[in-house]
């Protein structure tokens, strides 16, 4: 089979290209969905998590993760679609190192009939992702997060260390404000994603929780209703802010299996963390649970 891709494979890559992330309001139809079928997917309901994650993609440029938890759906319940929605995770990063080795992609890996052409297919939208990346950027954010970890990683650290690393702390701030205001917010969509093996993706977020400044909340909350930033980041470095200066955290994303952080106005907790497209306390609650049993 040809390297290039098929005629019915560009039109794929167009249909899932044509919306635009600056006219999207996530919070207001894109989250809540999700949150919703990724609730209803760890309850293994994938006929109706699958209707919820195609309502959050109706009109939005989607995460790499989604889709694929959607790929995954859409195999469990034989849906037509799922080949498509494996394509589509290619497109948005998904490496194919991933479907053959990951555990809950058995189901995938079970119902692909011919890996010599979905491997062709693969290398054919990896190459076009990788040319949509800006790698040059990504390489530059990797730097900042060796250099936000210089010290912090080290066992013993000396005053004198944790001076020079808080002097690195406020000069990335201020190259990371560089970058947004050049670039916009550097996500998945702009260098690649966590699950791309890409730390970088991470870098921003790093950063500002290492640079907990009050400025921030305002800041970047639009980031967050276009879909460069995830609400649960924006809401830990909103809490991170608040720790700082003594106060009760504000959407309760800080926790320890040994203490509880206080939280201001807990009756509403969960109302304010859906003004931000963020899941509720109880699903965060059962996320938790099973990342300590693991």
């Amino acid at each position: 089979m040809s390297s290039k891709p098929t005629l019915r494979l560009l039109i794929l890559l167009m249909v899932f290209s044509k919306f635009s992330v600056s006219q999207s309001n996530y919070i207001k139809d894109y989250y809540p969905y999700i949150n919703i079928a990724d609730s209803l997917y760890g309850e293994q309901k994938y006929d109706s998590a699958l209707l919820y994650y195609k309502k959050a993609f109706n009109n939005h440029i989607p995460f790499n993760r989604d889709v694929l938890t959607a790929t995954i759906c859409a195999y469990h319940t034989n849906d037509t679609s799922a080949y498509e929605y494996l394509l589509k995770s290619f497109q948005l990063g998904i490496p194919l190192d991933l479907i053959k080795k990951s555990n809950r992609c058995k189901i995938i890996r079970k119902n692909i009939s011919n890996w010599k052409t979905t491997k062709a297919q693969y290398n054919s939208i990896r190459e076009i992702y990788l040319k949509s990346l800006n790698l040059d950027l990504r390489n530059q954010l990797k730097k900042i997060d060796k250099s936000d970890q210089k010290y912090r990683k080290r066992i013993f650290v000396s005053r004198k260390q944790w001076r020079k690393q808080t002097h690195i702390d406020s000069v990335n701030y201020n190259k990371i404000l560089e970058i947004i205001t050049q670039y916009g917010y550097p996500s998945e969509k702009i260098i690649g994603g966590h699950i791309d093996n890409s730390d970088a993706e991470i870098t921003a977020y790093m950063v500002f929780m290492h640079n907990p400044r009050k400025e921030l909340i305002e800041y970047l909350l639009p980031f967050v209703k276009n879909g460069q930033m995830s609400p649960y980041r924006y809401a830990r470095i909103v809490d991170r802010i608040y720790y700082i200066q003594h106060k009760q955290q504000f959407y309760g994303t800080m926790y320890n299996k040994h203490y509880d952080f206080p939280i201001w106005d807990a009756q509403n907790l969960n109302k304010r963390r859906r003004e931000i497209g963020l899941y509720s306390i109880e699903m965060q609650a059962k996320i938790l649970e099973l990342c300590y049993k693991q």
